[in-house]
């Protein structure tokens, strides 16, 4: 349980941070490709990056059943259409 824990936080990690790493990567080994990419993708990946810390205490919720239940309470208290 834990390790499937571990492996989830690990892979979100790598997802959000690897575009912005190859960017930066090719950006620094070719000039004119990182010149001409528009300054609001490297915004954007890096918001990219931010957001795998964003999304971590959201992934270690999930993985607790007590969480899971209080958010499918949450969820059906907040949206009377869900309710089945």
């Amino acid at each position: 349980r834990a390790a499937r824990t571990i492996a989830l936080i690990v892979c979100s990690f790598f997802c959000c941070w690897m575009p912005h790493t190859v960017f930066s990567f090719v950006s620094v080994c070719c000039r004119a490709c990182g010149s001409a990419a528009p300054e609001e993708l490297q915004c954007v990946l890096l918001l990219l990056g931010y957001l795998s810390s964003a999304i971590n205490p959201y992934l270690y919720s999930c993985q607790v059943s007590d969480m899971r239940r209080a958010y499918r309470e949450l969820y059906n208290s907040a949206c009377p259409c869900a309710r089945r």
